[in-house]
């Protein structure tokens, strides 16, 4: 898989190698449809039987209640049977594997990213190599532990503090500095080492904030085209992102991203190809920005390799 630039080609690429077991899909849909219809027609039947009887004998109740049973169950049991193979799918027409489970903790946290929850799910993991990256993804779900008191007494719930995608990219090369980047007013405990990053973009200044270990390598990762590029991100997808560049690795959390939405009404939505290219469009979406912005670094080291001034090039995010 490429970069933006070649974005089109990858989509044609995988919507052909999804055509045949795409198809499929469509066609336990549709099955999957009809008996939903016929569940539904048979609860109506015993509905109406019930109501010529009028009152006199309730045994048509118990059959109709359970083929309504029956029949409201296969919208989400199709949705999810739909979920894990349209993601396996996606993921194998891009050459990447699937897993329904998600990452551990332990490698969320390592990032610095995000702060220590009290509870902790994570799904939907999407891994393997992209052009010259590792690429690990995962859908997280960080929650912190609050007791409240209230008249009727002391109850426990659990807030959000992040939910969306979190993505790791494996760098063949050494990053010029440690870097983070943050959405302006995002919770964060500084980190030893770190200082504010100067840059010259006034407004990347007002919609994010920036710490580097040193000036001169922040500087490299966030060149002029980058940090308009992540600004456009921004506008587009609706997202801010938080990112750290660290040692080998680019981190990235994108909060609100949820890239295989469970939906019971995906039973009453035909899987043609151009559902599935929306399909292919948002699940690209959040690993596009790693892959954009990892992408301009190799080019800055390449620079830096061959000696020549960096140019802050076009960048693909």
């Amino acid at each position: 898989m490429e970069v933006r630039g070649e974005e089109g080609k990858v989509l044609e690429a995988a919507l052909q190698a999804l055509a045949p077991r795409a198809s499929a899909l469509e066609a336990e849909r549709q099955r999957g449809l009809r008996r939903f219809l016929l569940l539904l027609g048979g609860a109506a039947l015993f509905g109406l039987l019930l109501l010529a009887l009028g009152g006199e004998s309730l045994w048509p109740l118990f059959p109709a209640l359970l083929l309504l049973l029956l029949a409201l169950g296969e919208p989400w049991g199709y949705a999810a049977r739909l979920k894990g193979e349209a993601a396996r799918l996606l993921a194998e027409g891009l050459g990447l594997r699937y897993e329904g489970r998600g990452l551990p903790l332990g490698e969320v946290l390592e990032a610095g990213l995000l702060p220590v929850p009290d509870r902790y799910a994570s799904e939907d993991r999407l891994h393997g190599q992209v052009g010259a990256f590792g690429l690990d993804s995962a859908d997280v779900h960080l929650l912190r532990r609050e007791v409240v008191r209230t008249r009727e007494g002391t109850q426990v719930r659990y807030r959000t503090l992040f939910q969306g995608v979190f993505l790791r990219l494996d760098l063949p090369f050494p990053a010029p500095a440690e870097v983070l980047v943050l959405p302006r007013g995002a919770a964060w405990a500084p980190s030893a080492g770190l200082e504010a990053l100067r840059l010259e973009s006034p407004e990347f200044g007002r919609r994010f904030a920036a710490f580097a270990s040193d000036q001169v390598g922040g500087r490299v990762f966030l060149t002029p085209a980058v940090m308009e590029g992540l600004l456009r991100y921004r506008e587009r997808v609706g997202v801010a992102p938080r990112l750290r560049l660290r040692e080998r690795r680019l981190y990235a959390a994108l909060s609100g991203v949820d890239r295989f939405p469970l939906s019971p009404w995906a039973l009453f939505r035909p899987l043609d190809r151009e559902a599935w290219r929306r399909k292919l469009q948002r699940f690209l979406q959040d690993v596009e920005l790693a892959l954009a912005l990892a992408e301009a670094l190799r080019l800055e080291e390449r620079r830096r390799r061959l000696g020549l001034p960096g140019e802050g090039g076009a960048s693909g995010v």
